[in-house]
């Protein structure tokens, strides 16, 4: 007589399931969202009160994002 054992096996998506290619690919992918998220506060931070007010921005909202655009220019 044999037994047999069945187990649902599911992924939950943490970092040790993940792949090392997979964890450096969304590391990557982070990492330049944040330089984006950078470069357009650093630009609109450019802009006069007024330009950002009808885009609906706040000068306060934005520094707080630390806007430092590109640091190696």
């Amino acid at each position: 007589m044999s037994t047999v054992t069945a187990r649902e096996f599911t992924l939950t998506g943490s970092d040790k399931e993940r792949g090392f290619f997979s964890r450096l690919g969304s590391g990557i992918i982070a990492s330049r969202k944040r330089q984006a998220d950078r470069a357009v506060a650093a630009y609109l931070m450019s802009l006069d009160d007024e330009t950002l007010a009808r885009l609906g921005y706040d000068r306060a909202e934005i520094e707080a994002q630390q806007p430092a655009g590109y640091p190696f220019y």
